[in-house]
């Protein structure tokens, strides 16, 4: 079934859907012993089994917006605009505030560009204003990245044990693009 279609709206950017799907799956890959035996060992995922959800029909509905009440007393990724107030880094949205506890301040350049923040949410005595504990946070558009140190945050698998060659990259991030 495809999108666009009587049972599947068109996806549209920055619109919400509600879809049924049912969870369906199979096994993929080639078993390490089996490769090992024809002695054609190549880089497979690891033999089991892969789930898949397929779509059946859906709608599109009025967006879900997050909000810091939702995540009182745990750990969440949150995004807005960046501000300071006084010496206090902030993200904001036109519905709440979070102040980021133990962060330096933006820079000017950061100033009013989209943000995001990954810590301890903790209510304040200010409606809609939340404090930001152990967080962690930057720009999110990589243009807003230009000239700045980044970190990188991933894993390198080998799927079945053993590795192809090593493919290091290099990311290099100029105005030119």
């Amino acid at each position: 079934m495809e999108f666009g279609t009587k049972l599947l709206p068109k996806i549209e950017n920055n619109s919400t859907y509600s879809l049924r799907v049912y969870e369906t799956g199979g096994y993929v890959g080639k078993p390490q012993p089996a490769m090992q035996e024809w002695g054609n060992i190549f880089q497979s995922s690891g033999f089991g089994f892969s789930n898949r959800l397929v779509v059946v029909s859906g709608k599109k509905i009025e967006p879900i917006e997050w909000s810091p009440i939702y995540f009182l007393g745990r750990n969440a990724l949150l995004s807005g605009t960046a501000i300071n107030e006084n010496d206090t880094a902030v993200i904001q949205t036109s519905k709440w505030k979070l102040k980021l506890i133990g962060s330096p301040k933006w820079t000017n350049s950061e100033m009013g560009k989209l943000a995001e923040v990954y810590g301890l949410i903790r209510e304040t005595k200010t409606e809609g204003v939340y404090d930001v504990e152990n967080c962690q946070h930057r720009l999110v558009s990589l243009k807003d990245q230009l000239g700045k140190t980044v970190k990188l945050r991933g894993t390198a698998w080998s799927m079945n044990g053993y590795w192809g060659s090593i493919i290091v990259a290099q990311i290099c991030m100029s105005k030119n693009g």
